[in-house]
């Protein structure tokens, strides 16, 4: 089996499951609703129906968004000019690289998120492998069957993250590129060796969510209860199957490439109080829909892979699914 035919598989669980897209969409909006409202009170009282309304309506207004920053709290400082449009993305991306701070809203909404799909992850993986309707009370079932060992692989992953981002990120981006650049006198070759660094730290965390993700999958579909057992076992199935589990990994990352591209070409900018502002909402809400699609395509993937390899389809107990 082909990493080309597992992915495609994968795509297509994917596409005839749209109540998991729909459902981790909506995880999204009920996390971020909440300080969307706040803010969205926050901005309506500064402006109080002043003259600065107007000039706030027509695009950025760079002077009145310092006055509300500097009079809203933490959140008023997530309202910035890099929110709007594509640039979300590279503040993102930026502050992920650099492991820059976020607005505490912006960190509460995320951990939220993550909390919630967190727990619907084993309900989702399930539906997947099954490749067939399941009914929201096995959905649920599935889930609080599987929250405690999912709780265990959460706790064991934000250690082998906080590790990466507070101490490898550390230890090459700073100390290793402070001693290899030290006596350098061209930029341009500190750049390069400052991407190199870059590349061998992400690729690492992408061979650790690999990892995690392949536990993840070998948990829920064969019912394992030991979170050092699932990942023995991702660690077994990537040794022998390299081709097909990096292969199928690296097509989503391309996938996902892809997504970040359209979203750059059709991204709009600040516009203004009128159909470009619900085009905006449009446009950022299917970049959202097409993230989770992507997210979703990972696990596919990655259960097709498992399943052919073993030569079974069916996820877990019997009375879980059926």
């Amino acid at each position: 089996m082909s990493a080309v035919s597992a992915w495609v598989d994968g795509l297509r669980r994917v596409r005839r499951a749209p109540a998991l897209v729909i459902l981790v969409w909506l995880c999204t909006l009920a996390a971020s609703l909440p300080p969307m409202l706040a803010m969205r009170d926050a901005i309506i009282n500064h402006l109080d129906q002043s003259l600065e309304a107007d000039a706030a309506a027509d695009g950025v207004n760079q002077i009145w968004m310092e006055e509300f920053r500097g009079s809203s709290g933490e959140l008023g400082k997530s309202l910035r000019p890099d929110v709007i449009g594509f640039a979300t993305v590279l503040d993102n991306t930026s502050a992920l690289a650099d492991t820059g701070s976020r607005p505490i809203p912006a960190v509460v909404a995320g951990l939220v998120f993550l909390g919630v799909v967190w727990f619907v992850t084993p309900g989702v993986i399930v539906r997947l492998a099954a490749d067939r309707p399941v009914h929201a009370r096995q959905f649920l079932a599935t889930c609080g069957a599987c929250s405690g060992r999912m709780v265990r692989l959460a706790i064991v992953s934000a250690v082998v993250y906080g590790a990466l981002f507070f101490g490898l990120h550390a230890t090459l981006l700073d100390d290793v590129f402070g001693v290899v650049t030290r006596d350098m006198t061209v930029e341009r070759t500190a750049f390069v060796v400052r991407l190199a660094l870059y590349i061998v730290f992400f690729g690492v965390v992408a061979a650790v969510n690999l990892l995690f993700d392949f536990a993840k999958v070998r948990m829920v579909i064969e019912d394992r209860h030991s979170v050092l057992g699932s990942l023995s076992s991702a660690i077994v199935f990537i040794s022998m199957r390299p081709l097909l589990a990096i292969g199928v990994y690296a097509l989503n990352v391309l996938l996902l490439g892809c997504v970040f591209a359209a979203y750059f070409l059709v991204a709009p900018g600040a516009g203004s109080a009128d159909w470009t502002m619900w085009f905006g909402l449009v446009v950022s809400q299917a970049y959202i829909a097409a993230r989770v699609f992507t997210k979703l395509a990972f696990w596919s993937g990655e259960v097709a892979a498992v399943q052919r390899h073993f030569g079974r389809r069916e996820p877990v107990r019997e009375a879980v699914i059926t």
